[in-house]
C-alpha cells in the first residue's frame, strides 16, 4: 500500500510540475513566436553556436530515445538497459532480457513536440541475436517544421560465454523524411542572416555500435557483469532533396560516442560518456565534444531515481527522473533544465512508458541449467561421475556456453580415467 501511495504521489507531483512549467513559460513570455523562437531553434538545429549557422537535417535522429537515455545523455551508450538503446547504441539489442514495447513524449515550451515508439526482442532459437523496430516524430508547429524517422535494429553477441560475455555488434538501418518551411529573417542572433525555403528532404542513414561487459571490483552476487563499455557511430548516410540531388548545406547530425557504466554496489549505477559531433560536409564546422555523467539509484525493484548532466560548449543540461514499475509495465517521468544556454533557460517535461512482454523463457532456461548443474555437483561429491556428466550434459543442451558445466565434465572425465588406471594397476598386481 505504501508503494502504491508513493507512485501516486510521484505522478501527481509530475503533473503539477508540467502545469507549473507551462505557466512559467507563459508568464515569462517564452513562446515560439517568429522573433523569440528562431534564435533557440537555430541553435537547436545547428552543430555549434559559435560556428556559422548551418541547419542539420533530421535533428530528431540526434535526440535521445526515451527518458532514461535523455537523462544520461551520451553516457547511456554503455548503460543501454531499456528501449533507449535503439538510438544510443544498436549493439545492445542482443543483451536485452525481455521483449519490450513502449513510447515517449517530450514537451518543450509551447511549440516543440517530440515523441516516438519502439519494440525490441531477443530471438529464442538464436539466443545471442536481437532485433527491434522504432520510429520518432518531431514537430515545431509555429514554424511548420515536421520530421519523421523510422528504423530497423539488428544485433548479435559474438563469443558469448559464462565468463567472457562476448562482444556485441549492431546496426540501425534508418530512413527519414523532413519538411521545413521557415521564413527568411534578418538579425536573428549576432546579426546572422538565415534563410529557409520550403523544402522536403529524404534520407537513408545508419548507426553502428559495439559493446562489451565484464566484472571488475564487484561487491555483490549476480550473473550479470557490473561494468559495460560502449561505442557507437551514429547517423551516417546521405540526404536527398525533392529533386533527388544531395544538398550541400544540410548535413546529418553525425556523431561518435564512447561511454562506460559500472555498478560496484547493487543499487547504484554510475555512468560517464563523451560525444563528438561530426560534419562530413565540412569538418571545420565540427564543434567541441560533450561530456555527460549519470547516477541511478534503485530504492526497490519497483522504484529507481536517475540523475544526469551533460556539458556542452555554452549549452548544458541537467535532468532527473523516476522510473516506476507497475507489474510488468514501467513509467518514467523526467524533468530537464537547460541551465547554461546563451539565450534563455528552457524547461522540458517528458514522459515515457514501457511494457515488458516476456523473456522467451530465458529465466526458466537459466533456472533449469542451474538445477542440472547442482544435481551434477551432488553426484560428483558421491563419486558418481557418469551420472554427474549426464546432468551437466543436460545443462549444456539448454546453454552450450555454460562454461562451469564444461569444466566439470572435463574434471569428471579425468577422475574416471584416473580411477580406471588405479583399478587396472590393482588388478595387474
Amino acid at each position: 500500500m505504501m508503494i502504491k501511495n508513493f507512485h501516486k504521489s510521484i505522478l501527481l507531483f509530475s503533473l503539477f510540475l508540467i502545469i507549473k512549467t507551462r505557466l512559467f513559460c507563459k508568464t515569462q513570455q517564452i513562446s515560439f513566436t517568429k522573433i523569440q523562437s528562431l534564435p533557440s531553434c537555430i541553435d537547436f538545429l545547428s552543430f555549434t553556436e559559435d560556428s556559422p549557422k548551418q541547419i542539420n537535417s533530421f535533428f530528431s535522429a540526434s535526440k535521445q530515445f526515451g527518458n532514461k537515455a535523455q537523462i544520461f545523455g551520451s553516457s547511456f551508450t554503455a548503460l543501454c538497459d531499456d528501449l533507449g538503446y535503439l538510438y544510443s547504441n544498436p549493439s545492445a539489442a542482443s543483451l536485452q532480457k525481455q521483449t519490450q514495447a513502449g513510447g515517449f513524449l517530450e514537451y518543450d515550451l509551447d511549440s516543440i513536440l517530440f515523441g516516438g515508439f519502439g519494440i525490441t526482442n531477443r530471438a529464442k532459437n538464436i539466443p545471442h541475436f536481437g532485433y527491434g523496430l522504432f520510429g520518432s516524430l518531431l514537430t515545431i508547429t509555429d514554424e511548420k517544421y515536421f520530421e519523421v524517422v523510422t528504423g530497423l535494429n539488428l544485433s548479435y553477441n559474438f563469443l558469448s560465454g559464462y565468463d567472457f560475455k562476448g562482444i556485441c555488434a549492431g546496426i540501425n538501418i534508418k530512413t527519414g523524411w523532413q519538411n521545413l518551411s521557415f521564413s527568411s529573417i534578418n538579425n536573428i542572433s549576432q546579426n546572422d542572416f538565415v534563410s529557409f525555403d520550403s523544402n522536403s528532404l529524404f534520407s537513408v542513414f545508419f548507426d553502428f555500435g559495439l559493446m562489451t561487459q565484464f566484472n571488475l571490483f564487484k561487491f555483490f552476487y549476480s550473473r550479470e557483469p557490473n561494468v559495460k563499455i560502449g561505442l557507437s557511430l551514429k547517423n551516417i548516410g546521405i540526404v536527398l532533396d525533392k529533386s533527388f540531388a544531395i544538398p550541400s548545406n544540410t548535413p546529418l547530425p553525425s556523431e561518435i560516442c564512447f561511454a562506460f557504466s559500472c555498478k560496484f554496489l547493487k543499487p547504484i549505477t554510475l555512468c560517464a560518456g563523451t560525444s563528438y559531433p561530426l560534419n562530413f560536409y565540412d569538418f571545420s564546422q565540427t564543434c567541441f565534444p560533450s561530456i555527460s555523467f549519470g547516477f541511478d539509484f534503485s530504492f526497490k525493484e519497483s522504484i529507481s531515481l536517475s540523475v544526469g548532466t551533460e556539458f556542452k560548449k555554452n549549452k548544458s543540461q541537467f535532468s532527473a527522473g523516476f522510473d516506476l514499475k507497475f507489474s510488468e509495465n514501467k513509467i518514467n517521468i523526467n524533468y530537464s533544465l537547460d541551465y547554461i544556454s546563451k539565450e534563455f533557460q528552457t524547461h522540458k517535461i517528458s514522459l515515457s512508458f514501457k511494457m515488458l512482454l516476456g523473456d522467451n523463457d530465458r529465466a526458466l532456461t537459466d533456472y533449469m541449467v542451474d538445477k542440472y548443474y547442482q544435481a551434477g555437483l551432488d553426484y560428483y561429491a558421491k563419486d558418481e561421475w557418469e551420472k554427474a556428466i549426464k546432468e551437466w550434459e543436460k545443462a549444456l543442451l539448454l546453454n552450450p556456453h555454460f562454461d562451469p558445466a564444461i569444466l566439470c565434465i572435463e574434471s569428471a572425465q579425468e577422475q574416471i580415467k584416473m580411477f580406471k588406471k588405479i583399478s587396472e594397476s590393482l588388478n595387474f598386481e
